[in-house]
């Protein structure tokens, strides 16, 4: 009688589709070398149970690769409280909490060029030390108004790296700016609402887009010229 065929190992998939080998030896590199604690809190939903259960399986290689990082797992279902205390309204979503003075948030798979960028997010959440140089960080201490960055990023697009860290790393730096990286694959409707073309796309206050990797200088003058008193909710 012939073997049966072994059953599908779903986390080998989850990590196969996430990146590439190479990619995935670099990212358990960059999490092992992270020194500081930092927390980062996952909510899960069975109503999105590929997403959700890929972008589990990589928060437990970036804990297996990290022992800095601690994963605190959430669902949509019996864990309503802690949704609506973090304002979680979207599945998976990755909250990141550590030194950093903003929020940190990735929501959908942290797939492709979006894993890097979430080590990277973990890493100076840790520390609370953004990268950024002084007259950056000069210029982002200035903001005083509440202001939500939705950088809507590709997996496959390296240049969505640029926008997605610099959005990052002015969470770091400021207690008043809520930053989200969206993968757009997985949002189709949050792309169609917000007329998301194509990759990097950057919503400031649900009020001004800014299209393409631009430096950040400029990204940083697109942002001044967006800020409001306050943010519409999603709707």
């Amino acid at each position: 009688m012939p073997d049966e065929p072994a059953p599908p190992n779903r986390e080998r998939d989850a990590l196969r589709r996430a990146a590439s080998p190479v990619m995935l030896g670099a990212v358990r590199k960059a999490a092992a070398a992270i020194t500081e604690r930092v927390e980062l809190l996952y909510f899960g939903s069975d109503d999105f149970p590929s997403a959700s259960l890929d972008t589990l399986q990589l928060c437990q290689m970036l804990l297996e690769a990290g022992p800095s990082i601690r994963l605190v797992v959430f669902d949509s279902r019996s864990d309503e409280a802690k949704c609506r205390e973090h304002g979680v309204l979207f599945f998976p979503t990755l909250v990141i909490l550590g030194k950093n003075r903003g929020s940190l948030r990735f929501l959908g798979t942290p797939s492709g060029h979006g894993l890097p960028v979430l080590v990277a997010a973990l890493k100076e959440a840790s520390t609370g030390l953004s990268g950024l140089g002084p007259v950056i960080r000069r210029r982002a201490a200035a903001i005083k108004r509440p202001l939500v960055l939705r950088v809507f990023i590709s997996p496959e697009m390296e240049y969505c790296k640029r926008p997605a860290l610099l959005a990052l790393r002015l969470a770091v730096e400021n207690e008043h700016i809520r930053s989200e990286l969206i993968n757009h694959i997985d949002f189709p409707v949050l792309s169609q609402r917000y007329k998301i073309g194509t990759a990097p796309r950057t919503i400031v206050n649900d009020s001004v887009e800014i299209g393409g990797a631009l430096a950040e200088a400029r990204f940083l003058e697109e942002i001044f010229s967006a800020l409001v008193p306050q943010v519409r909710p999603y709707s």
